[in-house]
């Protein structure tokens, strides 16, 4: 379960920087 959490956690931290690069290529 804890292993879960720490993979849920990863995927949204990668996804939030991902966001932020196509934020500052785009601008």
């Amino acid at each position: 379960m804890w292993i879960l959490t720490e993979a849920v956690q990863v995927c949204f931290c990668s996804s939030v920087l991902l966001q932020c690069l196509t934020w500052e290529f785009t601008l």
